[in-house]
């Protein structure tokens, strides 16, 4: 093994099995997850095979606080902890002192059939869906200048894919946004979490970083919180990039990265049209699918 390769001890899967059950609450479950596409991006995503969603690399975002908030966040955090008295001197020194991680394990069966993880630098993908259904304020912020369409794909099997991460050196992980004040009140309650539980705080390192690393990109500007948004983010070792069989890589003309991620099209529930769409547009988009093997979509009484 190399230096940043490690059997999995039983200690090792206590640590990931109590880190996992501390964000069970938060890997939340929705029957169903929206997502809002123009006609000419719809042609791309649904195929006779599967659905192949398009995520964004999280050096594309334009709101430059995506994926760097969280730092302010923790800090006010600790600042009001230890203004309340909940926090000690001494442990606002030593929890402040911790950073978002730049390498994270990935777990993955060597040649041998041991089971091990890779502490390895990541670079983060994302899509986002919305918990509201045909909502307007999306149609009008994401779909210009087109005829729209609000994807209805099912929300559990969405979370699910998760479990792909344990055979293909990845991570995969559905996050429910916390919008401003929510982001601070999640990460208080997680640190007093930690300082409650004697073998937390023994290993708080090991846990902060967690926390950091699952709110990086789950913390976002109050401003956004209409949207009601839930990502799901593709971690991938940057030394693996290919990893995961089912995605491929794409640049557009201005060096933005994006991975495809081909998933069952059994996730597909419904598609329905924004209001303003011409019924002669809406039908040939029905047609559309019918013919890829997606009946009966875009029927009003299915909903």
């Amino acid at each position: 093994m190399n230096n940043n390769e490690f059997q999995l001890t039983k200690e090792d899967w206590d640590a990931f099995e109590a880190v996992w059950s501390w964000n069970l609450e938060t890997r939340l479950h929705y029957d169903m997850l929206y997502h809002y596409y123009s006609s000419r991006s719809l042609k791309k995503v649904v195929n006779s095979n599967n659905i192949l969603l398009r995520l964004s690399s999280s050096a594309n975002f334009d709101d430059m606080m995506e994926g760097r908030a969280v730092q302010v966040y923790y800090d006010l955090a600790l600042e009001e902890l230890v203004g309340a008295k909940v926090l000690t001197e001494e442990q606002f020194v030593k929890f402040a002192d911790v950073d978002i991680p730049e390498k994270i394990p990935f777990i993955s069966v060597n040649d041998d059939g041991w089971s091990i993880y890779r502490a390895e630098p990541y670079e983060e993908y994302v899509i986002c869906f919305s918990t509201v259904e045909d909502d307007p304020y999306m149609y009008e912020n994401y779909i210009h200048d087109s005829d729209g369409y609000c994807v209805h794909l099912f929300g559990t099997e969405l979370n699910e894919l998760e479990t792909l991460s344990i055979s293909n050196h990845a991570n995969i992980t559905l996050i429910p946004v916390l919008y401003g004040r929510e982001a601070v009140e999640y990460i208080k309650g997680k640190l007093c979490e930690i300082i409650s539980d004697p073998a937390k705080e023994r290993n708080y390192e090991y846990f902060i970083k967690d926390l950091l690393h699952y709110v990086q990109y789950a913390a976002k500007r109050k401003m956004f919180a209409r949207e009601h948004e839930v990502r799901l983010v593709i971690f991938l070792p940057k030394n693996h990039p290919s990893s995961l069989p089912n995605i491929r890589f794409w640049s557009d003309e201005n060096g933005r990265k994006y991975i495809y991620f081909s998933v069952p099209k059994y996730l597909l529930y419904d598609v329905s049209p924004a209001p303003y769409n011409a019924k002669s547009e809406t039908q040939i988009i029905k047609e559309y699918l019918n013919t890829r093997g997606y009946p009966n979509m875009l029927e009003t009484d299915r909903r």
